[in-house]
């Protein structure tokens, strides 16, 4: 159960930290 979780955590902070960098970028 803890495992998926951090998992998923990770791709989502993955996503955000690249959606963030491209709108700053822009």
């Amino acid at each position: 159960d803890m495992v998926p979780k951090t998992y998923v955590g990770m791709f989502v902070g993955a996503l955000c930290a690249l959606a963030g960098v491209l709108c700053i970028a822009l």
